[in-house]
């Protein structure tokens, strides 16, 4: 039997193209090992993916390829997993995200997101399609994968929980019993899974599974199980599939909120039935190794022999800083608020299964610290280029292929895939563009100029050292970043943000107007009143939101636009 992987790949934002590059390199060198092994037992394949957010939408593209094989399309029939700059990942995360193109939100839809959904749409209906073409499995894939995507339902749903405890009346209702027997909890983190495989007849399917505790009745042990949930004639698709991913990749406020249908469960999410408001997946469950733990589980104990392995993949390591908010200030009231705020997200990103150890070694590719350009102001400073994502995503192939060559790496993932990294495709620089003002055409001459503009910045744009991360500036950052950026797309995300602060105005206004009108119970206004507003629409307003756009473009050209 082949050694079975699961990969878990984290939320990233625009560092989806990193965790692309890492990708298309394991998969890389798990087909070259596959190729060259001369047993079955010596095959690796991976059986299970989970994703959340950025992650999320790579694992459901991932699933469809590996399973369905080569997905080519119209304007692009040499389109290949195994090609290093002409794959789903590359062409998804890397070409097709233009900052210019998310940019262009109608002004009726400014209200839902600050950047244009549609354009990931038609992304995500490229390269993850509803009717995929059937060619050769994937070398690295099993027949059966298990795919799970973290998701956030913001609509909240109910979960039942029943009591035993029930006394008997002695009053005249003839002893009908009485107390506490069922309470309910409103839940927000969700998941979905599905089982990604091929049936005789060669054609993909997708089941959608669901899992719920039980007692072995020999043992009297807890164990999870696992089951298909809906019935053939409303069975999941790669529609849904890509609608999950989407929604899990939903960035809050960046990205409209996206509306699924969820067809229940089993256990307590079997009333979980409905239209939900979803989230990005990263917000509750941003590393779901959980949830690879626990299908695994489920996996294995069905063949006790299987020699199970761990990949997480994720731009950066979970770790405290090293000089946190609350170690650097007095603890006054914006203090503690901050800290408060920020540990009450982080808490609920927490997983309790993290207490524990895990069954099966765990192998991780990350990135070093200040080593990408995409991590710069949260994680949105690779949209801005397509060659700061081209960068990332080659930083993630040489952190792959560090770890499956060399003997000093950290994670020893060359234990378990043996290949000859001389032997795979070079890492070369295919973008066509100018850094620094000269035309770059070489990986090397290009990591070296690039890399400069991930390094951490003080206010005046100084480069820091390790010690002195305290003084950080993201803004700083990302004005570096900005001197890259040509200068027609800087005019255009100054005069978007310019449309996206006035239509914050206009909504501001929107609900006071609402607001008073339920004050006044629905009345018309005075002459006075009417004044007043007529007033407020012809100088007022006007006045307020000329002042605040000047404000905002003057701190613009101050704080984030290259100083001329």
């Amino acid at each position: 039997m082949p050694k079975k992987l699961a990969v878990v790949i984290s939320g990233a934002v625009s560092l989806g193209s990193y965790e692309a590059g890492v990708m298309y390199e394991v998969l890389e060198a798990i087909a070259i090992h596959n190729d060259k092994a001369t047993s079955d037992e010596e095959r690796i394949e991976i059986d299970v993916i989970t994703g959340a957010s950025a992650g999320g939408m790579t694992a459901c593209i991932l699933a469809q390829h590996l399973i369905c094989g080569d997905q080519p399309l119209p304007d692009n029939p040499k389109q290949c997993l195994r090609e290093p700059y002409n794959n789903p990942l590359y062409n998804a995360w890397v070409k097709e995200v233009d900052i210019r193109q998310l940019l262009d939100v109608a002004v009726s839809e400014q209200k839902f997101s600050l950047l244009q959904t549609e354009v990931v749409e038609k992304i995500g209906s490229k390269y993850l399609q509803d009717q995929p073409v059937m060619n050769e499995r994937h070398p690295a894939a099993a027949p059966k994968i298990y795919v799970g995507v973290a998701m956030s339902n913001i609509s909240g749903f109910n979960f039942s929980i029943s009591t035993d405890y029930a006394r008997l009346s002695t009053d005249e209702t003839g002893g009908e019993p009485k107390g506490t027997k069922k309470f309910s909890y409103t839940r927000y983190k969700d998941q979905f899974f599905c089982i990604a495989s091929r049936n005789v007849s060669g054609d993909a399917t997708l089941v959608e599974i669901d899992r719920k505790t039980i007692t072995d009745p020999l043992t009297h042990q807890s164990i999870i199980q696992w089951k298909k949930f809906r019935d053939t004639s409303r069975d999941t698709n790669w529609k849904e599939l890509r609608e999950v991913g989407l929604s899990s990749g939903a960035f809050p406020f960046a990205f409209k909120a996206r509306k699924i249908k969820r067809f229940g469960g089993l256990g307590k999410r079997e009333n979980r039935n409905g239209d939900y408001l979803y989230t990005d997946g990263g917000v509750f469950e941003n590393e779901p190794i959980g949830m690879a733990k626990t299908l695994v589980e489920d996996i294995d104990q069905q063949d006790p022999s299987t020699k199970r392995y761990y990949l997480y993949i994720a731009p950066s390591l979970r770790e405290l800083p090293e000089n946190p908010f609350t170690q650097n200030f007095e603890p006054d009231f914006l203090t503690v608020g901050v800290a408060l705020l920020n540990s009450i997200f982080q808490q609920s990103r927490f997983q309790d299964w993290v207490m524990e150890e895990m069954d099966a070694p765990v192998f991780s590719i990350t990135a070093t610290d200040f080593e990408l350009i995409g991590d710069v102001f949260s994680a949105f400073g690779g949209f801005l280029e397509e060659k700061f994502r081209a960068y990332d995503y080659n930083i993630g192939r040489e952190r792959a292929r560090s770890e499956l060559s060399n003997p000093a790496a950290t994670s020893q993932l060359q234990d378990l895939i043996k290949v000859e990294v001389g032997n795979m495709p070079s890492i070369e620089w295919k973008v066509s563009c100018k850094i620094s003002g000269q035309d770059v055409n070489d990986w090397e001459e290009a990591k070296v100029k690039l890399r400069e503009l991930a390094q951490p910045r003080s206010k005046t744009g100084e480069p820091l050292e390790l010690l002195q991360l305290a003084e950080r500036n993201q803004f700083a950052e990302l004005r570096e970043l900005m001197k890259e950026v040509s200068v027609d797309t800087q005019k255009e995300i100054l005069r978007q943000l310019n449309l996206r602060l006035e239509s914050l105005i206009d909504l501001a206004d929107e609900y006071l107007t609402r607001h008073r009108e339920a004050v006044n119970g629905g009345k018309a206004p005075s002459i006075m009143g009417y004044i007043k507003i007529v007033m407020k629409q012809k100088f007022r307003k006007p006045l307020i939101k000329g002042v605040l756009m000047w404000a905002f473009n003057f701190w613009m050209e101050r704080t984030i636009l290259p100083q001329k």
